[in-house]
């Protein structure tokens, strides 16, 4: 007959729980380890090293390495979409549901309070306001509903408001 420590560890291992016996530290929860294809082989595309394969796409890939010894690279994809804002301004904003519209010589497009970079709760969204973004989707003036209508902006930059300088 099991008894009931066996079953508790079976089921602590079926959850990725472990824990040292008799010890009453918090569990440490163990993941599996996220890895490449093991098929993969940078050889194959002229390289020793995959980060060497990375390196030689630099249009592609940014790659940064730090001064530990070994180094511990850092990989970012290079987005080319984000050097394409389009200039806009705010039509209608709704405070409460905290979403609105911006008008651009695209058609319209519809953000969300979460799409605005560098949002500040001081500052102050009205109709009017310059902005630049930058598409998630483009509007499609054949849309059936006004939601299909839409276009949508995946970030939002307000432009800062220039004062009026008095001669």
């Amino acid at each position: 007959m099991r008894g009931q420590d066996d079953r508790k560890r079976e089921r602590q291992a079926r959850d990725g729980v472990t824990r040292p016996a008799g010890e009453d530290r918090p569990a440490v929860r163990a993941f599996p380890a996220v890895g490449i294809n093991p098929a993969f082989d940078p050889r194959t595309y002229g390289h020793s090293k995959l980060i060497t394969l990375l390196q030689s796409f630099s249009d592609i890939f940014e790659v940064k390495a730090d001064n530990r010894n070994p180094p511990v690279y850092y990989i970012e994809y290079i987005d080319k979409k984000t050097e394409d804002k389009i200039d806009g301004v705010v039509t209608r904003w709704f405070p409460y549901p905290k979403y609105g519209f911006i008008k651009t010589e695209n058609g319209d497009y519809y953000f969300h309070m979460s799409n605005i970079e560098n949002y500040d709760k001081s500052q102050k969204i009205e109709a009017g306001q310059k902005v630049k973004l930058i598409e998630f989707q483009a509007p499609n003036p054949n849309g059936l509903t006004e939601s299909e209508r839409n276009g949508k902006a995946n970030k939002v930059f307000f432009l800062p408001i220039q004062p009026l300088i008095q001669k």
